[in-house]
This record gives structure tokens, C-alpha cells and sequence, in this order.
């Protein structure tokens, strides 16, 4: 399921840290009406979330560490396979809806409407996918401690994100036979996070798997911190 949101904004310029923000409005919204269950997804689990979103701004322009938004307006797309969790965060946004959250620089942002969409099921093996958002692709590297992003620029790059699949699949306790990702037309983006720049890749790649792992796949999105705004597809419809 997929709950989808339209932002709206007090003034055209806004900070290209926009995943922060939208990521803290409906965290808020989520804590203040739902505060054990926020507790359990976020304080009480080690278990990754089962949800990505996208993000999406007409028109948009880049202006320094800042973005123009045309239409002073925003639209953000969570996806999970967590009905419960979904319909927690319709609910408490609903609350919270035209509650105001100040953003930098010197601008303001309130939830306009929301709505939910249900999923078509994908009865195929293999499907072409589109990212909505930047697929991360992490490596550790033990030697030295610290992680690092691979894109489809740099070598190694196709086994390393068939690696992140099986993992995360893994994780999710999902059918990893026949379980493969190819790069179609894709290229490199640099996203900033937090202070951060991450190394990522957008465009259409080749999925195969079970129907049930490409369809939890569809709900959850693909590769590293999908929660905070990477990894979320749609299905190329041929």
C-alpha cells in the first residue's frame, strides 16, 4: 500500500535537505498521536523498516544548497507492505494536517491532503522497474571501519547491488531463488542527507525473482536506507 502526500510551502525556496524535514513531519505526527507503537518502530526493534518513499517537486530548480519549488509544493510517496503501519501514519497525519513545521531558509511547510493507493499485484518473474527515488548501494569495508556507496559507475558495481538484494531479502525472510537485479539505462546521482553526499543510481533496471519477493520488493523498496527516502520503484508497464 501506498499513502501519498501533497506538501504545501510558504515560499518558493526551499533547502535541497527536503528528506530531513519530511522525514521529521511525519515522524512527529506519528509520535505525538501514536506513542508506543513510534516506540517500537523506531526505539524497540533492530529490525529494518519495511517501508521507502520518494519524493517528488515539479519544475524544480537548484539554487545553491537550496531548491525552487514553482508551485510551492511538494509531494511525497510512502510505500510499505505493513498495512498496519501504513494506515498508523494515514491516521496520524490526518491528525496533523494542515499543521505548519518551520524549514530552512526562513520558509514553512503544512500537509495540503493525503490519500491512499493499493498496489496491483505483479503476477510476473521478471518485471523492468523504474526508480522513484536513488537506489544506495552500501559496501562495507572492514579493514577500515566505515561504509562506503558504490553506483553504477564504479567497478563491481552489478555485484555488489545483486549482493545488497540477497541481503536484504534475507532479512525479510524472502524467496531468493532466481533472485537477480540488471542495470538497464541508469546513471550516477550525488543526494545530500543530513550534512552527507551520498553516491547513488537512477533510471530502469531488470527485476526476477518469485512473484512474492518482486511484489514485497515493490512494497518496500530496494537497497540501503530505503526509510530515509531511497530505493522506492514502480513497475514499467510494457
Amino acid at each position: 500500500m501506498r499513502l501519498i502526500l501533497t506538501f504545501k510551502t510558504e515560499h518558493k525556496k526551499i533547502t535541497n535537505q527536503y528528506r530531513s524535514f519530511l522525514m521529521s513531519y511525519f515522524k512527529a505526527a506519528y509520535e505525538k498521536e501514536y506513542v508506543e507503537d513510534f516506540k517500537d518502530s523506531y526505539d524497540g526493534s533492530n529490525d529494518p523498516h519495511p517501508f521507502s518513499f520518494a519524493v517528488y517537486i515539479k519544475d524544480l530548480a537548484h539554487e545553491d544548497d537550496n531548491i525552487i519549488t514553482p508551485l510551492n509544493e511538494i509531494k511525497m510517496v510512502i510505500s510499505s507492505n505493513d498495512y498496519t503501519l501504513i494506515n498508523l501514519l494515514y491516521n496520524s497525519l490526518l491528525l496533523n494536517r494542515k499543521k505548519k513545521m518551520s524549514i530552512k531558509p526562513n520558509n514553512k511547510i503544512w500537509l495540503e491532503r493525503l490519500s491512499l493507493r493499493h498496489l496491483e499485484e505483479i503476477d510476473k518473474e521478471e518485471v523492468k522497474i523504474k526508480m522513484l527515488s536513488p537506489l544506495l548501494i552500501r559496501v562495507r569495508d572492514a579493514s577500515q571501519n566505515k561504509d562506503y556507496y558504490k553506483t553504477i559507475e564504479d567497478e563491481g558495481y552489478v555485484n555488489d547491488l545483486n549482493f545488497n538484494l540477497k541481503f536484504q531479502s534475507n532479512l525479510f525472510k524472502l524467496n531468493q531463488e532466481n533472485l537477480e537485479i540488471i542495470p538497464l539505462k541508469t546513471k550516477k546521482v550525488v543526494v545530500p542527507l543530513m550534512k552527507v553526499r551520498y553516491d547513488a543510481t537512477i533510471g530502469t533496471f531488470l527485476l526476477k525473482g518469485s512473484k512474492e519477493t518482486i511484489n514485497t520488493l515493490y512494497k518496500i523498496g530496494i537497497g540501503s536506507r530505503r526509510s530515509e527516502g531511497f530505493g522506492l520503484f514502480e513497475i514499467v508497464k510494457c
